[in-house]
């Protein structure tokens, strides 16, 4: 192909992006930008520090396009301190995926899948096979593994979540006064979603403390925030969904106006 001919070999690409980092290096990096995507990884953050110290002056920017910082946001306003959380799907008996793809484009998605297979296996007679229940607006990989399935628009998640806590109030589940105030409001549903929330919400109470709801990245912060509070009224925090110290930011990055601002000046 004609075109493709003209793209720098894999190897090339690398001997030249060295040479350049080398000669960056005589400047602390003033003449560098690293832009990457947001992600949860220690390691990574590790790394990103390595690279300022090497690099001094350099623009780093971390672009945070699925929207993952709403439910450190959220989290972090409930624990008063910089938060995240992991999931551990070998203890969650029934899964509530609310616009969530954590089986495939969202954080620790390896992880989450390969918890999530080896909790669907039946060794024996008392093996006990995991289920999950999938509402999204996006036909995604975590949807396409689920045993329940419900089309609803993005918009709609945080409406849909305030019925399973009303269900689940029905079985005897305390929220907040804040909460419990908000579900006074009645809400009406299709016929066809009030029966998939009343048997979701059911399982969920039914498997209270093995029980796991996931918000995905890009639903509001207020959305996370409902998702946690129920997790934690179903006695799931601590063992299905923990929180952990948010350490995963690099201690030096700027923002993206300071790239934009060095590209029109065009250093």
């Amino acid at each position: 192909n004609a075109v493709l001919s003209n793209f720098p070999k894999p190897a090339d690409a690398y001997v030249a992006l060295r040479k350049s980092l080398s000669n960056s290096k005589k400047t602390d990096g003033s003449d560098l930008a690293l832009f990457y995507a947001s992600n949860s990884s220690v390691s990574f953050a590790h790394l990103i520090d390595e690279f300022k110290v090497n690099y001094p002056k350099a623009i780093i920017v971390d672009q945070d396009s699925n929207y993952s910082n709403n439910r450190k946001v959220a989290l972090s306003n409930i624990a008063n301190s910089p938060v995240d959380c992991v999931y551990d799907f070998m203890n969650a008996n029934v899964i509530l995926a609310v616009d969530s793809d954590f089986m495939g484009i969202e954080s620790d998605s390896v992880k989450n899948a390969r918890q999530f297979a080896e909790k669907r296996k039946v060794v024996d007679k008392n093996s006990l096979m995991n289920r999950l229940y999938s509402v999204e607006s996006n036909f995604s990989t975590t949807g396409t593994m689920a045993d329940h399935h419900y089309s609803l628009r993005s918009g709609r998640m945080g409406e849909f979540l305030l019925g399973i806590a009303a269900e689940l109030t029905a079985f005897g589940v305390t929220f907040s006064a804040e909460i419990n105030d908000v579900l006074k409001n009645k809400r009406t549903y299709p016929e066809s979603l009030t029966k998939w929330l009343k048997a979701c919400a059911k399982d969920l109470y039914q498997n209270k403390g093995s029980s796991l709801i996931i918000v995905g990245d890009r639903q509001p912060v207020w959305v996370h925030s409902l998702a946690l509070s129920i997790n934690l009224s179903l006695g799931s925090v601590g063992k299905t969904v923990s929180l952990i110290p948010d350490v995963t930011k690099p201690k030096a990055v700027d923002n993206y106006s300071n790239l934009v601002f060095a590209l029109q000046k065009g250093y």
